[in-house]
């Protein structure tokens, strides 16, 4: 059977049996022929079956919750006597996380993203179409940044190959299934490599400025060293783009209208975007000591207080 989700609301098979305040959740735990150890961060595991509830729920409202079983179906073997609590485990799933990277890090050094995605839907003609298997700036540099701290907690030399591998991905053009775009002459790297035109996202834009920073204090022994390089390339296209993110009174969400050529409406940010954009600038700034950061930013957070830039 194709499994479809990772957790299930199951409280409406229970017939009224919640009359005492207990709520009901499966785990899909996919299958395997050896024995693996499964660790559960049970808030993180509340949290998610809550969110079927309720999509505002938070990491406070799980830590309310207090679990009172757990049963297993289905054909499989359970070593009851390795069974145990742990108040801590975080290195533990640190480095379960670090080795999935290995893992499942493709010949291209991506992580390929196993959904599709359509942007403007109710736009027929301009729709934007990404098939299942797409890569993802934001994606890479996330990974990026884990793989350096994995390399720095272990001193194990594969998390530093796997990351010289995730570089590449951002020197190949979107049109070859990479994740780089232009836009006025000036590399993007890609959050979404949407095709025929790009939607150069600007929050996913800087995260992955954050993953090859991150990466880049060290690869620096490495002949290539591509993620520095990389950095420094993709700051010099953000300084010269990221005035087109200003509208007088919010950032815009990313700037997919312009290689449309007036067809589409630009995108205004949500306001946890736009400030998100601003503790994003706001680590540039700290990053690179540019005032030129710290300047739109100021400006960005005075937007939030109700600015608007006067009209001529």
């Amino acid at each position: 059977m194709e499994v479809k989700k990772c957790v299930w609301n199951l409280n409406n098979d229970f017939n009224g049996e919640n009359d005492e305040g207990n709520l009901h959740f499966a785990y899909f735990l996919e299958q395997n022929d050896a024995f693996v150890e499964y660790l559960l961060d049970l808030p993180i595991f509340v949290l998610k079956a809550l969110n079927l509830l309720n999509s505002k729920s938070t990491l406070s409202d799980a830590l309310n919750f207090i679990p009172i079983s757990i049963q297993f179906s289905g054909p499989l073997q359970l070593q009851l006597t390795s069974i145990r609590q742990k108040n801590f485990a975080h290195k533990e799933i640190f480095l379960r996380v670090a080795e999935w990277l290995l893992k499942h890090q493709d010949d291209r050094g991506g992580w390929p993203i196993p959904v599709e995605r359509i942007f403007n839907k109710d736009e027929e003609e301009n729709k934007l179409f990404l098939s299942a298997g797409w890569y993802s700036a934001m994606a890479q540099g996330h990974a990026l940044s884990f793989l350096a701290r994995a390399f720095n907690a272990t001193g194990d030399e594969r998390f530093l190959l796997a990351g010289e591998r995730a570089c590449d991905l951002f020197e190949l053009p979107t049109s070859k299934g990479g994740i780089k775009n232009q836009l006025f002459g000036y590399d993007w790297y890609e959050e979404y490599p949407t095709l025929p035109s790009g939607t150069f996202v600007l929050n996913g834009f800087i995260y992955a400025l954050v993953g090859l920073n991150d990466f880049s204090s060290f690869n620096e022994k490495s002949s290539k060293n591509s993620s520095k390089k990389l950095f420094f390339n993709g700051l010099t296209s953000l300084r010269s783009l990221l005035p087109l993110f200003d509208t007088g009174q919010r950032s815009l969400y990313d700037l997919r209208h312009v290689q449309l050529k007036g067809k589409l409406r630009p995108n205004i940010a949500r306001w946890d975007y736009h400030s998100l954009h601003i503790s994003l600038l706001d680590w540039l700034y700290f990053i690179t000591q540019e005032d030129y950061f710290k300047e739109i930013s100021k400006r960005w957070v005075d937007y939030s207080n109700g600015l608007k830039i006067k009209h001529n």
